[in-house]
This record gives structure tokens, C-alpha cells and sequence, in this order.
């Protein structure tokens, strides 16, 4: 939407850009390779554009649930440096403080038996009394 709508057309949506306060980046591990450059340069030209209309002290904020190295992906991806957009300390959140009930691993390794099962007969693993001498 912003590459198509908002950005080409700035002028009228100065007033957007000139007020802005907050970008959400949702999914930020979806943005690698060269779709992730495209998104970067998408991102820095609406930078570019709002400190342009009198709005570039807007924050960054990037969500993701499956990323390993958050600090560095939000760097590249926003052109932030490790002082952030604006010059701001980054705050990376990676803990869970979702409620949840208790939780119990258990593992189990069921003994072998020469009971019936749902295997078909000569399907499974040989028992010692299938054993023909």
C-alpha cells in the first residue's frame, strides 16, 4: 500500500506524514533476500518523506515470533542504526510474559509384547514365538 498509494502521491497525504508517530512492521522474518531490499528501500523513502513534510521523529516497531537475531534484522531492515530511527537506545522484547498453565514433559517407552496389534500379521517386527526353527 505504501509503494503503490502513499508514497508516489506525498503531497496528499503530507498531512499524514507530517503527524506520523508510529510504523508497524509485522512479520519482519518474511522480509529477507531481496523482497527484504525492497521493503528497506520502501521503508527509508517514507523516512525520507515524512522528516521531508516535518514528521521523522516516528518509531519503528518490528514483530516477530520466529527470529533469531532481532537487533540486526531491525537495523537493516529500517536503516536504523544501533541507536535506532531517531536516535533512541533499540529495545529488543524477547520474552514471553503471556500467561499459560503448567506444563509436564513426559516420555515414555512402552515395553515390546507378543500382544495383538493392529499391524498386519508378517508386517511387523518378528516375535520369538513367530520364529519357525
Amino acid at each position: 500500500m505504501l509503494h503503490t498509494a502513499v508514497l508516489p502521491a506525498h503531497k496528499e497525504w503530507a498531512g499524514l506524514l507530517s503527524n506520523l508517530r508510529y510504523v508497524v512492521v509485522d512479520e519482519a522474518h518474511m522480509y529477507s533476500g531481496a523482497f527484504g531490499a525492497h521493503v528497506a528501500s520502501v521503508l527509508r523513502r517514507l523516512r525520507r518523506l515524512a522528516a521531508m513534510y516535518g514528521g521523522g521523529g516516528f518509531r519503528f516497531a518490528c514483530c516477530s515470533a520466529t527470529l533469531g537475531n532481532p537487533r540486526e534484522l531491525f537495523c537493516r531492515l529500517t536503516g536504523a542504526g544501533a541507536g535506532g530511527a531517531s536516535g533512541e537506545p533499540l529495545l529488543v522484547v524477547d520474552w514471553d510474559g503471556s500467561p499459560r498453565g503448567r506444563r509436564q514433559l513426559v516420555l515414555w517407552n512402552p515395553p515390546l509384547s507378543a500382544q495383538p496389534t493392529c499391524i498386519p500379521e508378517g508386517k511387523g517386527v518378528p516375535q520369538p514365538e513367530d520364529e519357525q526353527p
